[in-house]
């Protein structure tokens, strides 16, 4: 790997940088997850009122 050759602290900060990198991506799909799955309930939500008033 690229990062070994640079110096050791680069190296570190280059790893920190990467994992908080992760951290934002992970929590951004959370959210997105999060989001769609709201919008899945509401939208079940919304046939069964459907449904319930057409009978």
């Amino acid at each position: 790997m690229l990062v070994q050759q640079i110096s050791p602290a680069l190296s570190k900060e280059i790893r920190i940088s990467e994992k908080r990198k992760d951290a934002i991506f992970s929590a951004a799909i959370h959210q997105k997850t999060k989001a769609s799955s709201q919008k899945r309930s509401y939208n079940l939500r919304s046939i069964i009122l459907v449904n319930w008033q057409n009978q």
